[in-house]
């Protein structure tokens, strides 16, 4: 594994196959070990989750309950969190007839002005989580890792829409990477540096399910 992880730290992603779908819980958290600490989302979960595309939730605050089956912006996993967890460990375990790919895209490669970091920097969201909420910045220099989630970051300022406008579709385009899932793919992310989304699913039938590890 050590030159997929070179290339983790290299491009901000990397990837593995596996031929045995039915131990591919197993192999990801194998693999979050070697990274860090597994942790769940929330204590009501497991240190492995599964993922699948639905039309409601009852977490109002999540991608989930604002864009349903349709596709979800960039972001930052676990952005509610103080310290969002430093990498995210996804696998496929069916990849469904809809063909919904995976949106990865690297902070460093995004091309931005002087003013638009200065606005990332300073510009305050409110971070819902809920009573232990607070307000936060896209990116600070006071930590490593970039926070953002229009799922539970709220601009207070008219210059925070702008910083939303950052990392629009129109602007991330050149720099995107689209990842297709198959059956035994798995794909690790920095998510402390590349904000990752999903496309909107094509064709009808199944929904595909990827198993989640978050990695602090």
């Amino acid at each position: 594994m050590t030159r997929q992880f070179d290339l983790l730290k290299k491009n901000g992603w990397c990837e593995f196959q596996f031929t045995d779908a039915s131990a591919l819980n197993t192999e990801l958290l194998s693999i979050g070990i070697q990274l860090g600490k597994p942790v769940p989302l929330r204590k009501s979960v497991g240190l492995v989750q599964d993922l699948q595309p639905i039309s409601k939730t009852r977490f109002k605050n999540s991608l989930t309950a604002k864009y349903a089956t349709g596709e979800f912006p960039l972001h930052t996993d676990t952005a509610h969190w103080l310290t969002p967890c430093r990498y995210i460990v996804l696998g496929c375990l069916s990849e469904g007839l809809r063909k919904r790919e995976t949106v990865l895209v690297d902070f460093k490669k995004l091309k931005i002005s002087y003013e638009e970091k200065l606005i990332l920097m300073s510009e305050p969201f409110r971070v819902t989580n809920g009573r232990f909420s607070f307000f936060g910045t896209i990116l600070s220099q006071d930590r490593q890792f970039l926070r953002y989630d229009p799922g539970c970051m709220t601009p207070t300022k008219n210059r925070g829409v702008e910083a939303e406008s950052i990392f629009s579709k129109a602007r991330t385009e050149d720099c995107k990477i689209s990842i297709d899932w198959f059956e035994g793919r798995v794909v690790v992310i920095d998510n402390w540096r590349v904000l990752h989304g999903r496309e909107a699913g094509s064709g009808k039938g199944s929904e595909r399910i990827i198993s989640r590890v978050l990695i602090e």
